[in-house]
């Protein structure tokens, strides 16, 4: 564990893709709802963000996509604070969040095709016709089939839903992705599926990913890496294997006696 009340979740920051430092947010004039925590990402890596509702994990995960400007402490995504960088940076794509409720994160507009078409067309420069060619083939690798590719979110399942998230954010070709809870609203037959094609997508593409969860379950099957937060602190972080093996915090001893 790091001094100061600093907690850095891999090696030194030089070279991270993404990079937390010291963060503190709070919500108007409301008590800081996370404490002085920082992250780094390195490439390719997969870090967990553990802990309970109201942990602060999932206002953690939006400081880290730049949805939310620290109160205090700085974001930072290839070298750049999200502050300086532009709507127009290829930064802006560079991390990609995929949401807890798959439904109120699709537009209920847009197929499934034309969600992550227009995502190839935005951040990619492709014409119509090439953004749907390539938008058909990653809505198949993640498993909408021809068939589900023209249906908009009301016609599709939960755990349909979440893929065509996922494929949305990939069509932007982060080199991150924070996914918040991205199975706790789906079926449990369901589950373990989305959270084998998160494992298939980050060995094949290289994408680090940033986990949150509550599922010790998850975040040992997916994960490297772990923080653990309790009431907007980091207090305990460290490989996540050992971390679940052998918990110092009397916090993180408690999780994982919940579960077993």
């Amino acid at each position: 564990m790091n001094q100061g009340g600093s907690h850095v979740c891999g090696p030194s920051p030089q070279g991270g893709t993404l990079f937390a430092s010291n963060v503190t947010f709070a919500y108007g004039s409301g008590p800081a709802v996370v404490k002085n925590v920082s992250l780094m990402v390195p490439e390719g890596a997969a870090i967990g963000i553990v802990g309970e509702s109201g942990s602060g994990k999932t206002t953690l995960a939006s400081l880290l996509v730049g949805l939310l400007t620290p109160t205090t402490g700085n974001v930072a995504v290839g070298g750049q604070p999200w502050s300086k960088v532009g709507r127009g940076s290829p930064l802006r794509r560079a991390v990609q969040m995929v949401f807890q409720n798959p439904y109120a994160a699709l537009n209920p507009h847009l197929s499934a095709l034309r969600t992550v078409a227009e995502v190839y067309q935005c951040c990619g420069g492709f014409t119509k016709t090439e953004a749907s060619e390539r938008a058909q083939a990653l809505l198949e690798r993640v498993g909408i089939s021809d068939q589900t590719q023209g249906k908009r979110p009301s016609g599709l399942s939960g755990g349909q839903c979440q893929r065509v998230g996922i494929a949305r954010a990939l069509a932007a070709g982060p080199a991150v992705i924070v996914a918040d809870e991205p199975t706790s609203a789906l079926d449990v037959s369901v589950q373990a599926q989305i959270l084998n094609l998160l494992s298939d997508l980050r060995q094949e593409q290289g994408v680090g990913l940033v986990l949150v969860s509550h599922d010790l379950n998850v975040v040992s099957y997916l994960t490297e890496r772990a923080i653990v937060m309790e009431r907007g602190e980091v207090v305990e972080e460290g490989a996540t294997t050992e971390l679940l093996q052998k918990p110092t915090h009397p916090y993180t001893q408690r999780l994982i006696a919940s579960i077993l």
